[in-house]
């Protein structure tokens, strides 16, 4: 896809937003907008940056480092599910992990910190459809594991994130991206100090306005911005 393409399209996503944020009472003031460059080319990730873009993010380790390493000047997220024998290779490098998802994970990141000695910015992913094909915590488990990251001060968990199923319909996600918040509402009423749920990261290319409608403060968009994954 030409750079002017991409701007356009981020353009256009972004336009998106702010009319979904302008339009429901349920919408966060504040939107960040994830451009996900999974298999895209490093042209593609200069033009989006050209065009205003410093916020990206990757699914796996082994794809995001080499990007990283060429434009270190952009701020990278991790979204995809992190193996613990991988911890070490990002824990210092990237900007939010989003895929926080078990106590043992949890501990490997604390232990790394401790030896990069950085707090880590991370979200609870919760399989709010408890489709068992994503990762994520089941939302029952969500009050009792967020109870438990007393226990790893150097991670900083700053709210939910959700993957949704594939639908034909994106009004067909709004009750998941609903319930996300709901939950996040609850755990913020509890006032439990080594926690700040100020994010919630939901919405992908098919669904994110809906998204944003219901309560997102990070939207991960692919797709939409850079076409069809290469």
């Amino acid at each position: 896809m030409s750079a002017w393409n991409i701007a356009t399209n981020l353009s256009q996503v972004r336009q998106n937003i702010a009319v979904a944020q302008a339009a429901n009472k349920n919408a966060a003031k504040h939107v960040s907008l994830l451009a996900v460059s999974k298999t895209q080319p490093l042209d593609a990730i200069e033009a989006a940056a050209v065009a205003g873009q410093l916020q990206f993010a990757e699914n796996r380790v082994q794809e995001l480092l080499p990007k990283l390493e060429s434009r270190p000047d952009l701020e990278w997220h991790l979204i995809g599910r992190l193996q613990s024998n991988k911890v070490k290779f990002i824990v210092d490098k990237i900007a939010m992990l989003h895929s926080l998802d078990s106590v043992g994970l949890a501990a490997e990141l604390q232990k790394r910190c401790t030896i990069a000695n950085r707090r880590l910015p991370v979200l609870v992913q919760v399989n709010i459809a408890e489709d068992t094909s994503k990762a994520g915590i089941s939302p029952v488990e969500v009050a009792d594991f967020l109870a438990a990251m007393v226990d790893f001060p150097l991670l900083h968990v700053q709210g939910l994130m959700t993957i949704g199923p594939i639908v034909d319909n994106s009004e067909e996600m709004r009750s998941v991206f609903a319930e996300l918040r709901r939950i996040k509402e609850r755990e913020a009423l509890r006032g439990l100090p080594h926690l700040d749920l100020r994010h919630l990261s939901m919405g992908m290319s098919g669904d994110y306005i809906v998204a944003v409608e219901e309560g997102a403060t990070i939207v991960r968009v692919g797709s939409s911005i850079f076409g069809a994954r290469g």
